[in-house]
């Protein structure tokens, strides 16, 4: 097992990541009045209502709320919002500040540590500190998360830590016996899942790959001969303590959607899903992927629906090619689940159609998710 960076290398890379998250939201934090990060029209006031009702029902009465009077007034309803994580920053951390720096605040610790993670995760498999900052860099300041989540101000993707954690700790389950990683996996999942559903997706998917790859070839770091078959149990292990963690909001979530009073529209199962390719050609136009940001309506209406900004995930993928022409050990495992995560954002896409619901742009590889139990809540 590689050792761990030195503090000191720790403290740098997280005021590098520091700076570059001020430096990219100076606009907004350096405003002579308060202002939110984010285009005010997507989503950014459902996150900061959310914010705000659950911070004010925790701070006032120790309770998580699942039932307000607030929306469809007076009869209200069951809700229970989409990146937990975040209201509890917010009514806990950041409960000191107004609204507007709260919400900011969040934006810059949620960057901040999605970098440091993601150069921990490179530091374990390259051994190279320095090196490892363009890892940071490249993931948590790209230009998708940058045009989506902090532009867009849907906060709930910006929880990504939680996928290099999950690795990191599963790689290491691998080398060290027991169960502090498998455990430290497992709540890596449990923070995923209090991001998001769809962080929590991703996590589990890049993990399997390298517990596979461990599983059946042998160590990613030495890549040995022999494959290591106690990777199983490990995985297993994982497996429970993350369903044990997100047991308890999985119900509730879900009693939320199912109440009578929810003020979700109700889904119902067994209406037939058409699947149709109209208009998913319209996507790939080659511009929009060298496009940051929301320069023009077309990226503002695209980007909702499909990450196309991935020029510094291309960026990546040539890094990680490189490593293998230079041989570099288990660099081919992160080529694959580079190309195979390249290949979830960019498509090919399908339009789910049911007569009264539009759900567009669905990845093939997610496509058959749809007829496990409880995958449409996600």
């Amino acid at each position: 097992m590689r050792a761990a960076p030195s503090g000191r290398e720790t403290l740098a890379a997280l005021a590098v990541y520091l700076c570059f998250a001020v430096i990219l939201t100076l606009p907004a934090l350096a405003s002579p009045v308060p202002v939110f990060l984010g285009d005010t029209k997507t989503d950014l006031w459902k996150h900061v209502w959310g914010h705000w009702w659950v911070a004010g029902s925790i701070q006032q009465h120790l309770a998580w709320p699942l039932m307000t009077r607030l929306q469809s007034f007076p009869w209200g309803g069951t809700l229970f919002v989409i990146d937990p994580f975040n209201c509890l920053l917010s009514a806990t951390v950041l409960a000191p500040f107004s609204r507007p720096t709260a919400f900011n605040l969040m934006v810059i610790v949620q960057l901040v540590f999605s970098a440091w993670a993601a150069w921990r995760l490179a530091c374990h498999v390259t051994g190279d500190a320095a090196a490892s900052l363009a890892a940071g860099t490249v993931f948590a300041f790209s230009a998708w998360q940058l045009s989506y989540s902090v532009a867009s101000g849907v906060s709930e993707t910006l929880g990504l830590a939680c996928i290099p954690l999950t690795a990191l700790f599963a790689l290491r389950s691998i080398d060290a016996p027991g169960i502090k990683y498998p455990m430290l996996a497992g709540g890596a999942l449990v923070l995923a899942g209090l991001n998001s559903w769809y962080l929590l997706l991703f996590s589990c998917l890049l993990t399997a790959i390298l517990l596979l790859a461990a599983g059946l070839v042998g160590k990613p770091g030495s890549w040995l001969p022999r494959p290591d078959r106690s990777i199983w149990s490990r995985a297993f292990l994982t497996l429970m303590f993350a369903f044990v963690g997100l047991f308890p909001m999985a119900v509730r979530f879900a009693d939320s959607f199912d109440a009578t009073t929810s003020l979700e529209p109700p889904v119902d199962q067994r209406v037939a899903f058409t699947t149709t390719m109209e208009r998913q050609l319209d996507f790939f136009t080659l511009s929009d992927f060298f496009t940051p940001g929301k320069s023009n309506l077309r990226v503002v209406n695209v980007v909702e629906r499909l990450m196309q900004t991935p020029y510094l995930g291309l960026l990546a993928l040539l890094l990680a090619a490189w490593a293998v022409a230079r041989k570099a050990p288990g660099a081919l495992v992160w080529l694959a689940a580079g190309c195979l995560f390249m290949s979830l954002s960019l498509g090919p896409s399908v339009a789910l159609t049911p007569d009264w619901q539009s759900v567009a742009a669905v990845n093939f590889p997610f496509l058959a998710l749809h007829t496990v139990l409880g995958f449409w809540l996600i």
